[in-house]
């Protein structure tokens, strides 16, 4: 519930200030805001739970700071995909 609560303090004054929903800004026919929370948040939530994965066989880590370094990994390298894809 709590999560759902920060997702709406950012997209309900975005969409109240028409930044989301701009006719420009769509990417697949969704909205380049919307889509990079959705997209980010499930990349994220895989990564959490892929590294909990490898954490519960080997009983630790490979390496220090697995735990910051898988999400934001992941994000990285999301952002730099959508970064070539949406370029005209």
């Amino acid at each position: 519930m709590i999560s759902l609560a920060y997702y709406a303090i950012v997209v309900i004054p975005l969409w109240q200030y028409e930044i989301i929903g701009h006719p420009l800004n769509k990417f697949w026919g969704i909205d380049k805001l919307i889509l990079g929370i959705l997209v980010g948040s499930i990349i994220f939530l895989a990564s959490y739970l892929c590294y909990e994965n490898i954490k519960a066989k080997r009983g630790k880590p490979h390496f220090p700071y697995q735990k910051v370094v898988m999400p934001v990994g992941s994000l990285a390298i999301l952002s730099l995909i959508f970064y070539f894809l949406t370029r005209h």
